[in-house]
């Protein structure tokens, strides 16, 4: 796991994440996205999501934002984690 400061997010595509890092383009190329971001509720981009038909979760204060949680945030996060990795092995069988 590496952690970056300072990154833009500029879409996400079948081909992953284009983001920028220090003034460079980048490509992560994944085929699943969890975004922790602030905690302040912007629901824009599962709007965005919504329109495009893209399939997604909203965990911790995007899904709840009184009461801010960090341990019920960790938690789904952990369960959602485990919830991708047990589908995923299953369509890999």
């Amino acid at each position: 796991m590496q952690t970056l400061n300072g990154v833009e997010y500029r879409s996400i595509d079948d081909r992953g994440l284009h983001y920028t890092h220090n003034g460079t383009s980048h490509l992560l190329e994944v085929d699943t996205i969890v975004i922790c971001v602030g905690q302040e509720s912007d629901d824009h981009l599962a709007s965005e999501l919504r329109r495009l038909h893209v399939q997604f979760d909203v965990i911790g204060g995007a899904s709840l934002a009184t009461h801010l949680d960090a341990a019920r945030a960790i938690r789904e996060g952990v369960e959602l984690a485990h919830g991708i990795g047990v589908r995923q092995s299953y369509q890999h069988e």
